[in-house]
């Protein structure tokens, strides 16, 4: 099943969503930089949602950067 299928997904699907990769996911979490996650143990998940939100936020704020 696709993330978007589920609406959740692990850190491979999250960076195919976003069309990036799962190492800037990583760095992203270790800054507290990127999208909303959850985390149980080794497991990480995102939310199809909370990555919308997450690119809606940062592109509102490259806007601002102009």
């Amino acid at each position: 099943m696709s993330p978007r299928d589920s609406g959740v997904g692990d850190t491979e699907g999250a960076a195919e969503y976003l069309q990036g990769s799962e190492s800037t996911l990583y760095a992203l979490r270790r800054a507290g930089d990127g999208p909303r996650y959850a985390k149980r143990g080794q497991l990480v998940r995102y939310s199809i949602a909370d990555l919308d939100a997450w690119m809606r936020q940062n592109m509102e704020n490259s806007d601002e950067d102009e």
